[in-house]
């Protein structure tokens, strides 16, 4: 038996006013988004939501909770935060940019837009490496959050695979091998270092003055440098000459990608990536 007093308490909090987005990190996934998360919490004229990865905005489920859902993720409007700014940090809005991006122009088209992009081939092995942690511990993991986010019928549109998990180069021929015959897999690797495909549904609709790009290379390499970039876009001083920014990177940026799988996906990712550069040229 649910506690009244708790659901009350729950209820109240969706409707006590709250500082709302004025930006938000579309992604990419495995790109640095933690971090940012991280480093933007110790900002003082920044608000961002608790938890990384609200997926408001890319989640049938979520959406339909509405705006006061929304917002209740971040905090409340007191008199010594009117000034802040609000900060989404989640890496799903890139990978759903389909309903996503018209999703967050018909909340506010004119939000500030900030894309962080990695080396696909790095991206994608980070991304394999997470999801055979995953399904170490549920197999079903896949399933049962597409079944919560999107329902049954979007998660038949993914075909199982064959196996997972024992070998990379195996796991990316066969992704590359449906995409080819215009097939998604459960569980993407590939897909989601299509950078550009995902892009355009954003550059389509919001101006190139309201979009930012970074790359997570740099951002690891001089977070103060590219940290200051992103305060300038938002609109919110930098942070003081004194912060240490702690490395935050998940995901193993150190490993080697094995040889055979690096020029596989970099011949695959070629053309998309010569349409990223154009795009990120006017940005």
């Amino acid at each position: 038996m649910s506690d009244p007093v708790s659901s009350l308490r729950q209820r109240v909090r969706l409707f006590l006013p709250r500082i709302r987005p004025s930006a938000i990190c579309i992604g990419g996934q495995k790109c640095g988004t933690s971090a940012l998360h991280a480093y933007f919490k110790l900002h003082s004229e920044v608000a961002v939501s608790e938890e990384k990865e609200i997926d408001f905005f890319c989640c049938n489920a979520l959406y339909s909770r509405g705006t006061s859902y929304y917002h209740s993720h971040f905090p409340t409007r007191m008199p010594k935060r009117l000034k802040m700014k609000g900060l989404d940090v989640t890496p799903g809005y890139l990978g759903g940019a389909k309903r996503a991006a018209r999703r967050i122009y018909a909340y506010n088209s004119e939000i500030k837009l900030i894309f962080l992009v990695r080396d696909p081939v790095d991206r994608a092995f980070s991304a394999w490496k997470m999801y055979v942690k995953l399904c170490a511990q549920d197999r079903q993991w896949f399933q049962a959050w597409m079944c919560r986010c999107a329902g049954r019928c979007e998660v038949a549109s993914f075909l199982p695979r064959s196996r997972f998990g024992e070998d990379f180069l195996t796991d990316v021929r066969e992704e590359i091998e449906a995409l080819r015959h215009g097939k998604v897999l459960e569980m993407p690797i590939v897909q989601l270092s299509l950078y550009a495909s995902y892009l355009r549904h954003y550059t389509n609709i919001f101006p190139e003055s309201q979009m930012l790009a970074i790359r997570s290379e740099r951002m690891r390499e001089n977070p103060a440098e590219e940290l200051a970039r992103i305060c300038q876009f938002i609109g919110v001083a930098p942070f003081p000459s004194e912060t240490v920014f702690t490395p935050y990177f998940e995901g193993g940026y150190s490993d080697e990608c094995p040889t055979a799988a690096r020029d596989l996906l970099e011949s695959f990712f070629a053309d998309d990536q010569v349409e990223l550069a154009g795009m990120l040229s006017a940005l």
